[in-house]
């Protein structure tokens, strides 16, 4: 919710509507990382790709120290695990200090990061039934500072503070019993601050009025400054509850092996902050957005998202070889009333399966050691957002009356407001997921080769909602000192100047489209392809271990439902007086084939080892498609072309399926009549030629280094230099004329000291 704008932007720094602020995480207290790909298990929901499971460390560590530095990037970290007498449990703890500066030439845009948390871990009933108990506590604060910049004037400023303080109880409890075999659990919460501030220079055109009514209808109003300085803060209070609780049953049926895993997850969370507030004489958009008001979000109701998962994992021999079968099915209620009943008709269903089979498993073997069979199906469901369930009232102010003549000035504004401006057709995305694939072992030669479909329906979008507006405006008064005055519910007046008796200024009714935006589901994307890994083993000789691996992605994103648009906004010098419905279909679609090299030198001699990785992308396209359902281009131009795709001299044109009037009556969109103005300019054009040609790039490649020197058995010496050969050559992009660019990064290096103690 930390934004300025309905569709999540803002000045400061700000991953609304992007996801987690991975910069927030200290990787250095990482014991391991679980990255969940392919189809993954129902105890993992409300995600659409995957997942990554980050596992602090536990137990007993030496106290260690880091000290990181590069040209963007100076951090501190120590961390320390001890063992508790008497067996009582360890005690971990870390603290992280970060800095880390956008460009070096700018040393005003900083980021700081304090990070740090301490975690206990113990094991009760260790004779019985042992229960493993974990509880960790963890605070950080961020502060994201773009204020100082010599260019700007002495009282701008853009900057960004988070403070988090988090808590994690969780354990496994092995119970060995007829009914349970284990009972997991999981509690969490986090609480945060996050602190959005902006100050900035407001310049208008002439006189524009204070958009301050809260209420519909006729008022009087001010004038904003001509000049003005905004002061707009964001103030939000995130806060989040997670609780999962799992039992899981382990048995044997003859030779099959089953492993049964059943649960339910309860997660909230809310914003408690005050949001987005300002001075209403100074508003920081003034009449350019409709949801140019404060907004508080304690207003705003928690989400709450109710979950049941079961799932069967079943491994069976048969003959020499195994099966090992996944299937689960995950349910979760939205805002539940009851256990399947959803306040805001959100429900998902989300059956996952996989399986695989080990034709050969004999490491004795000479030449195939191993051969295993993959597939896996199941669909992913993300629910909608707060943002996205919640969005602000939309505002609309019209001037009705301006009268401008300083100190006996009159403005009268007409302000309509859209309470309720949710979408309660809008429904969670689902990615329905196939993968398959083959893993085998030569001599000692690792092959894992993986293929992939996904297809996403009901990606959350943000659309235009078109309405009219009707106003009152009154007549302009061309003379001046006539000081005219509003009176309510009856409009305005000037007394005359001669005899002093109240004259009412003439009003009539004008029309207009209001239009926001509010949240859909109007994009999908296809995303197919090849994933592969190559391990080699160790040459022994060499002393060195090499790993390729690389992928081949095909994406392609299109809207899918027609839309409301206004591809001009006046017409003979008043707002253009028809709203246009588009097909869908328009997007983007991009190929890579990538590969990456790694090698891994250890000479135990020197105490050393090396690191060389070598990216190479072979192949990059990209192109902004228009096509239909049945994949024929909906755009055309005026002189015929053999390959419209491919054509780089005419202006691409789309035409309007239809449009509306100023009475919101729907009319067909004829081209063949659409000559003139105003129905001419329903007619979208594409003013660059090469707009819909596909953009190729050349192959690249890129070098990095990492050396790390073990100076001691408790120091440690690292240096690492991505792009060491600095190859950024200045390349053609195939398909456009004299286009050309750098895609590598400029060389990158740094250095890490590490004591252990």
């Amino acid at each position: 919710m930390q934004f300025t704008s309905s569709t999540g932007s803002a000045s400061f720094a700000t991953t609304a509507t992007g996801g987690t602020d991975v910069r927030q995480v200290s990787v250095d207290n990482i014991e391991s990382v679980e990255v969940i790909r392919g189809i993954a298990s129902v105890e993992n929901g409300d995600m659409l790709s995957g997942a990554v499971k980050v596992n602090l460390k536990k137990g007993k560590t030496p106290l260690t120290a880091k000290l990181k530095v590069d040209p963007e990037i100076k951090q501190i970290y120590i961390g320390k695990g001890i063992l508790l007498p008497q067996g009582k449990g360890s005690l971990n703890m870390d603290f992280d200090f970060t800095q880390s500066l956008d460009d070096i030439r700018y040393k005003y845009k900083t980021f700081n990061r304090i990070n740090g948390g301490i975690g206990y871990n113990t094991v009760l009933f260790k004779t019985t039934k042992p229960l493993n108990l974990n509880a960790s506590v963890r605070a950080s604060q961020t502060l994201d500072v773009n204020a100082k910049d010599p260019d700007m004037r002495n009282y701008e400023k853009y900057e960004s503070k988070d403070q988090s303080l988090g808590l994690i109880l969780s354990g496994k409890w092995s119970l060995n019993s007829k009914l349970l075999t284990s009972l997991n659990f999981n509690i969490s919460g986090n609480l945060q601050h996050q602190y959005g501030h902006e100050v900035d220079l407001q310049s208008l055109n002439g006189p524009m009025p204070q958009p301050i009514s809260l209420v519909a209808g006729e008022h009087v109003t001010q004038y904003l400054p001509s000049i003005y300085v905004s002061d707009l803060i964001v103030d939000g209070k995130p806060y989040y509850l997670n609780s999962k609780l799992s039992g899981t049953k382990s048995l044997h049926i003859g030779s099959v092996y089953n492993n049964i895993v059943f649960g339910t997850d309860w997660k909230q969370l809310g914003n408690n902050g005050r949001g987005r507030f300002y001075d209403l004489a100074f508003p920081p958009n003034g009449m350019g957005s409709t949801d140019s008001r404060p907004r508080s979000y304690k207003d705003i109701p928690a989400m709450k998202e109710l979950s049941f998962y079961a799932e069967e994992n079943l491994s069976a021999p048969i003959g020499s070889t195994k099966l090992d079968i996944q299937a689960g099915l995950r349910f979760t209620n939205i805002q539940p009333k009851g256990l399947f009943r959803s306040t805001v008709e959100t429900t998902m269903l989300d059956p996952r399966f996989n399986i695989k089979y080990t034709v050969i498993d004999k490491k004795n073997n000479k030449n195939l050691k191993s051969l295993v069979l993959r597939f896996g199906w199941g669909t992913f469901s993300k629910a909608p957002t707060m943002l996205h369930y919640y969005p602000d009232k939309a505002y609309f102010d019209k001037v009705s009356f301006n009268y401008y003549d300083p100190p006996n000035s009159l403005l009268v504004l007409t302000t309509k407001i859209y309470e309720d401006t949710r979408n309660y057709k809008l429904k969670p995305a689902v990615n329905k997921k196939f993968d398959g694939g083959i893993d085998f072992k030569i001599r000692n030669i690792e092959v894992t080769l993986t293929g992939f479909y996904e297809k996403m329906v009901n990606s959350f979008s943000f659309e235009k909602y078109y309405s009219t507006n009707i106003y009152n405006v009154y007549e302009s008064l061309g003379q001046s000192g006539l000081n005219p005055y509003y009176i309510e519910g009856n409009g305005v007046y000037y007394n005359d100047l001669v005899s002093g008796n109240p004259i009412k200024i003439n009003a009539i009714q004008d029309t207009l489209f209001a239009s926001y935006s509010y949240p859909g589901n109007n994009d999908q994307s296809v995303k197919k392809g090849i994933e592969f890994t190559v391990d080699f083993g160790t040459i022994t000789l060499l002393r060195t271990s090499f790993v390729l691996d690389g992928a081949y992605m095909n994406i392609r994103k299109q809207s899918v439902n027609s839309y409301l648009a206004q591809t001009v906004l006046t017409y003979m010098g008043k707002e253009f007086p028809l709203v246009g419905l588009y097909p869908g279909g328009d997007g983007t679609t991009t190929e890579r084939l990538n590969s990456n090299l790694r090698t891994i030198t250890h000479i135990k001699e020197l105490r050393t080892i090396f690191t060389i990785t070598t990216q190479i992308i072979w192949m990059e396209r990209y192109q902004n498609i228009y096509d239909d359902a049945s994949g024929n281009p909906l755009f055309y131009t005026k002189t015929p072309a053999e390959d419209i795709y491919a054509d780089n001299e005419n202006i691409k044109y789309i035409n309007a399926i239809g449009y509306y009037d100023m009475n919101l009556i729907y009319h067909t969109f004829d081209p063949l009549t659409a000559t003139q103005k105003p129905y001419s300019d329903l007619i979208k054009s594409y003013n660059d030629p090469n707009y819909f040609i596909r953009r190729t790039f050349p192959p690249t490649f890129q070098i990095n280094l990492r050396l790390t020197k073990e100076i001691s058995d408790k120091v440690d010496f690292s240096f690492y230099c991505n792009n060491v050969t600095n190859y950024q050559p200045l390349m053609r992009v195939i398909g456009l004329k004299q286009v050309y660019m750098r895609r590598n990064q400029p060389i990158y290096f740094g250095a890490e000291i590490r004591i252990k103690i």
